[in-house]
């Protein structure tokens, strides 16, 4: 691993970042660069929000292709 591919726990990650992350569709498994452009800490700490069925992400990243990703810190790096 590179300094540039450091996890993102270890970079200490805020909202405006570049980042990337692999997303597994039907064509399989891809890496893709995008920016961080929401943080949900706060809120995926806090019980009882009801929701047992769905598990809960830190960061919202927007794809370089349009899509809204979902990720915990240690499921995407540093650009």
């Amino acid at each position: 691993m590179t300094g540039s591919e450091r996890p993102a726990k270890e970079a200490g990650f805020h909202v405006g970042d570049r980042v990337s992350t692999v997303v597994i569709g039907e064509s399989g498994t891809d890496k893709f660069e995008g920016t961080i452009v929401e943080d949900f800490g706060s809120s995926t700490d806090a019980p009882g929000l009801g929701r047992t069925w769905a598990a809960q992400r830190q960061w919202g990243v927007a794809l370089d292709d349009g899509r809204l990703v979902f990720r915990n810190t240690d499921e995407i790096t540093n650009v």
